[in-house]
Order: structure tokens, then sequence, then C-alpha cells
């Protein structure tokens, strides 16, 4: 944003001095500027688009990016609540009474989780609530502050306040403004302006408390760790068995010769050659295999001693429907 204003507002003031220059000579005071635009072409006065350019556009331009600016905050304080969401109960406040429909519980059933109803019913509401109660949200649930110093918070909602001004009054400045702002200097039904001194603050303020926001949310709710995959040189055919593996890890020690597909399970094959692939991730370890039930149970029968070992537990297993193994693999 911090680019696009930059290169809008030098665009201004090359035109504000190139008009000068032109209405300079009395024969372009009434000329028009011909302005190009993707698939027609518009002419306008000269003179207007010289003296708008000096104070009218950048000015319009700064409220519009602040407006912009604002929304992109929290919309991203929103999502950051519904990623954390995805690893950790924290966003969900267990006391609350929620009622829902017996239409929403079987949309529920057939759409999506209860968790994630209720998240995205929370999101809503904290939307439509605007920044103070998410910035509250943050801290009473996830011990999270948006803004870590009190002048900084006072900014942001200054910020977010000057907005709602440009939103819904045109940028002018109503009772409960002045009440909330007495050392503004601003009277009722003047014009808040957005000069470039504040938005450029605004922008550093708003980018800052992201940062910090981030940070916070990465240090007390990590990634979630991913799958990693090892290849077999196995592949799917039409007429093998295809079975899917499920265990738990309990002796990291035992991992390597989990995932040791050189290992063989007869006298003429080794556990690649029944294997497509094998993922781990953090405690969680699955194969998926193709081949004969005799060939599957002979590499079942290794990891069943694994589990008797105390190396994995929760060995499970269980047969893949053809029609959807392409998307297993």
């Amino acid at each position: 944003m911090r680019l696009l204003y930059d290169v809008t507002a030098h665009s201004y003031n090359l035109m504000y001095e190139d008009g000068r220059r032109r209405l300079r000579d009395p024969a372009q005071r009434d000329a028009l500027v011909e302005i190009a635009l993707t698939k027609q072409t518009v002419k306008r006065p000269l003179k207007v688009l010289t003296f708008h350019s000096k104070d009218v556009y950048p000015q319009l331009l700064r409220s519009t990016l602040l407006i912009r600016l604002v929304a992109m905050f929290e919309a991203f304080l929103i999502d950051t609540l519904e990623e954390v969401s995805e690893r950790s109960d924290d966003t969900i406040d267990g006391d609350k009474v929620v009622e829902i429909t017996q239409r929403q519980l079987l949309a529920i059933d057939q759409k999506q989780s209860l968790k994630s109803f209720l998240m995205q019913k929370t999101l809503r509401q904290l939307t439509s609530a605007g920044f103070r109660e998410i910035k509250k949200f943050y801290r009473s649930k996830l011990g999270v502050e948006v803004a870590q110093a009190n002048t900084s918070s006072k900014l942001l909602e200054e910020i977010h306040d000057r907005r709602h001004l440009y939103v819904h009054r045109a940028g002018h400045v109503d009772e409960q403004y002045v009440h909330k702002y007495p050392t503004s200097g601003f009277k009722v039904d003047e014009l808040a302006p957005i000069d470039e001194g504040y938005f450029l603050a605004a922008l550093g303020l708003i980018n800052n408390a992201a940062l910090q926001v981030k940070n916070q949310v990465e240090a007390k709710y990590p990634d979630a760790p991913t799958w990693c995959y090892k290849q077999g040189s196995q592949r799917l055919s039409g007429s093998d068995l295809l079975v899917v593996v499920t265990a738990k890890i309990i002796s990291p020690d035992a991992l390597s010769d989990l995932l040791d597909l050189s290992c063989p399970i007869d006298s003429s094959q080794i556990a690649s050659d029944i294997t497509i692939w094998v993922s781990t991730r953090s405690r969680d370890v699955r194969w998926l295999l193709s081949g004969s039930r005799l060939q599957i149970s002979k590499l079942f029968k290794i990891l069943t001693y694994h589990q008797n070992q105390g190396h994995i537990s929760k060995l499970d297993s269980f047969k893949v429907n053809r029609d959807f193994s392409l998307a297993l693999d």
C-alpha cells in the first residue's frame, strides 16, 4: 500500500507541475486532457485536473487508502483467529450458551463440524462488533495484545474512529468523536483531513501492530506439523488390494526402522515393493500399500511386532475403495 501511495502521489505532483506550466499559455486555459482508460478515452478540463492534483486528489487518495488499510487490518485479525481455531480450542467459549435450530444441526451434520460452525458464528459477531471487541477477544481468549503499549492502543482506536467518520460521514466529525478526542481541536461537522503525515503514521502503526500480533500468535500457537512423505517403488494398479495402515509412534528411536522401505518382508521382496508411500506427522505414521493380501499381511506382521515391542501403538488398517484410490496417491 505504501508503494501505491508513493507512485500515485508522485503522478499527482507531475500532473500539477505540468498543468501549471501549460496554463501559463492563455490558449491552454480551456484545454481538455485526454485520459486513456482500458476501453475508452475520456476528456477532462486541464484547469480542474491541475489544481485538484495539488490537494483534492491526494486527500481523497489518503482517505480512501485509510479505509482500505483499516479494513485489511480487521480482516487480518479475523483470519488469524480462524487459523488459531484450527490449532487450538482457545477461540471457543465453552461456557457460552448457543441456540441452534434443527435445520442448522442438519447442515452441520452434512457440511461442516460443530467446531467450525461455532467459530464461524463467533467470527461473524466479531466482524460486526468492530475493532474494540476484536481487541478484547484477543486479550481475553488468547492472551494476545493487539497493541502492546497503551499509547499505541489509543492511536489505533483513533485511526479506526476516523475511518468510521469517512465511511459514514464523508470525513466530517460528529459529537461522539469530539467528546472522545477533545484535544484533536476539531468541531462538530468539521472535516477531519487525512494529511500525508497522519496517513504514513497510521500505515506504520498498523503494520507494526499486525507484526506484533503475528509474532505473539506464532509463539503461542506454533504451526501444526505437516505430513512428510517417502515414496515406495509400488504404483497403483487396477487389480491389487489397496490398504491404508495407521499407527502412533511411541519410541522415536524406532522411527528409522519403521520408515526403512528396504526391510525384507520375505525372501524375495522388501517393504518398498508393496509401498506406494509412507508418511509421518508428529507422532502419526501411515502407509499406503498395494499388493496381494498375503504380501500386505507379511508387512503387517512386522508392524505388529513393533507394536508388541512398544515402539508403536493403535496399529490399524482399512481397505480403500478403488473408486477413491486416486485421491490417496
